[in-house]
């Protein structure tokens, strides 16, 4: 086991991952500096970030979005499009692909984001286990708004796993937002009674 690999499973508490470095991910030194994850599929390199300033792509982002609310993201990828958020509110991170998930936690240290209490990274989960997640996490009332931020180069070709993770996430919110109907409902009738 690779010393990144072991710190950040030591972070996330996951002796029980079977995790490994997967060989189809390298990395690339972006202009600024930072280490820039690509993946090797079907003979060509594809970034997974700005190969110029991933940080400044990620700052973007957050421009991009609301930074209150929920955040889920689908890709783990280098963490910079998760970095700019994570001081904000809840944030779940969902790496679709077991392969994907250790190769990336072997080759970059994560320890400072996935170490977070608002931080939660569920690696290649089924669907019932992301909309238990959800049920269990998000309250629209408390937590605002949701959003959901695919990592595209990785969402375009692991198209079939992502579809599978945002459909999960929309039963999730579907279920949430029947339950939120009803407590209205109830709460309107409480006051009613009193």
């Amino acid at each position: 086991m690779s010393g990144f690999l072991e710190k950040n499973l030591t972070v996330l508490k996951g002796d029980g991952f079977p995790l490994k470095d997967w060989n189809h991910i390298s990395l690339s030194p972006s202009r600024s500096g930072q280490p820039v994850p690509s993946l090797s599929w079907e003979g060509r390199s594809y970034p997974l970030h700005s190969l110029i300033d991933p940080r400044r792509e990620g700052e973007k982002l957050l421009r991009t979005y609301r930074p209150a609310g929920m955040k889920i993201f689908l890709g783990l990828g280098g963490g910079y499009q998760i970095e700019p958020f994570a001081g904000v509110g809840k944030i779940l991170i969902i790496e679709p692909d077991r392969e994907m998930a250790g190769g990336l936690l072997s080759k970059m240290d994560f320890t400072g984001l996935l170490s977070r209490r608002n931080v939660t990274l569920l690696i290649s989960p089924e669907g019932e286990e992301i909309i238990q997640w959800l049920l269990d996490n998000y309250h629209p009332l408390l937590d605002g708004s949701l959003d959901v931020l695919p990592l595209r180069p990785w969402q375009e070709k692991r198209k079939e796993r992502f579809d599978l993770c945002s459909g999960a996430i929309q039963r999730a919110l579907e279920h949430i937002g029947a339950d939120c109907s009803t407590q209205k409902r109830l709460g309107r009738q409480w006051q009613r009674n009193i």
